[in-house]
């Protein structure tokens, strides 16, 4: 683990619980009793991550396919609203697909959701409030890093600044980032999320194929973030702006009273 996986771990109090985690042959075990996919890149995250929860009673973040069923025995908390269009189950949860690709629950973070993991070992976060799916990282590694690196963004300063999101159906985040002086951090991407930061944005491109077209999104605040939009529509004229609020307000009235118009 990195030096700042290492921090945010400590700093937040992070446990790890050799009783919520279990060997690569236990969890197979389970998998196949369960007659859950049994993917190799569910037990290598096991062996490497699993166990480590922010506390026996909080899910701000746990790691693990073990220590998810066991927190689902415990709680209830894992599901998927029958109505729901992006994830489904058969039967019930923790039987769920993508797309005709079947998940395997490895968690949850707080910051994107339930945890799932694909074959491939792509990590996905769930929201099942609004039945939305997003690419996280392409294995556990980037996913703590990434996790670590918002941390020290947003969380651990003692007073973080308003911060508004606004995303673009393009492939540009190089781009922005070059024009903000915002520098890559490796640890934090892989072939599936490249992520920029500086003191004043952060930047974050998911690959195409994981998320239905190319996609980049900046963190800012009010000024970063309209100087970054109006580079990405110098750069990207045609492509679809999705504003949401954030910590800061409206950011599509924002976007309009700037002249640049979301679709």
């Amino acid at each position: 683990m990195s030096r700042r996986v290492r921090l945010y771990l400590d700093t937040e109090g992070m446990l790890y619980d050799p009783a919520r985690t279990c060997s690569r042959e236990a969890l197979l075990h389970v998998l196949e009793r369960e007659e859950l996919p049994t993917f190799t890149s569910a037990l290598d995250l096991e062996e490497a991550f699993g166990g480590i929860l922010s506390s026996p009673d909080e899910t701000v973040l746990l790691l693990g396919t073990f220590q998810a069923l066991l927190h689902q025995r415990e709680t209830g908390r894992y599901s998927v609203d029958e109505h729901a269009k992006t994830l489904e189950t058969d039967g019930s949860w923790p039987h769920v697909r993508w797309r005709d690709m079947p998940l395997l629950p490895v968690g949850h973070w707080h910051g994107i959701g339930d945890l799932y993991i694909d074959e491939t070992g792509v990590i996905y976060g769930y929201q099942w409030n609004d039945d939305a799916l997003r690419a996280a990282a392409g294995g556990g590694h980037t996913l703590l890093e990434s996790i670590a690196l918002w941390w020290e963004t947003y969380e651990m300063p003692q007073e973080c600044p308003p911060s508004f999101e606004a995303s673009v159906r393009a492939s540009i985040a190089a781009e922005i980032a070059r024009a903000l002086s915002a520098a890559l951090v490796e640890e934090a991407s892989d072939g599936l999320c490249a992520r920029f930061r500086n003191d004043d944005v952060f930047i974050e491109e998911i690959a195409a194929a994981y998320a239905g077209g190319p996609l980049t999104t900046v963190w800012a605040d009010k000024k970063t973030l309209l100087e970054a939009m109006r580079i990405a529509r110098d750069l990207a004229p045609e492509a679809r702006i999705e504003a949401r609020q954030d910590y800061g307000g409206d950011v599509s009235t924002m976007l309009r009273d700037a002249g640049i118009f979301p679709s």
